[in-house]
């Protein structure tokens, strides 16, 4: 693993991820958070490290089976 991934997993526990992990092609690195609060004062840490970070949401099947054509 390169050092800038286990960088940014120790940054996502430590602002309050209940977990952090790289993506199984590595192409992103996650954090889960409890609620979008946690999330958002995470985001404003992490991007002192990570400027390109972003924060998502998880999107349900309810949701996904409503947006369907």
């Amino acid at each position: 693993m390169r050092p800038a991934i286990g960088e940014a997993i120790r940054l996502l526990l430590g602002a309050g991820a209940v977990c952090g992990q790289m993506s199984g092609s590595g192409s992103a690195v996650y954090g889960v958070f409890r609620d979008e609060t946690a999330r958002d004062q995470a985001l404003t840490e992490i991007h002192r490290a990570f400027p390109g970070a972003v924060a998502c949401h998880t999107l349900s099947r309810a949701f996904i089976s409503a947006s369907a054509p």
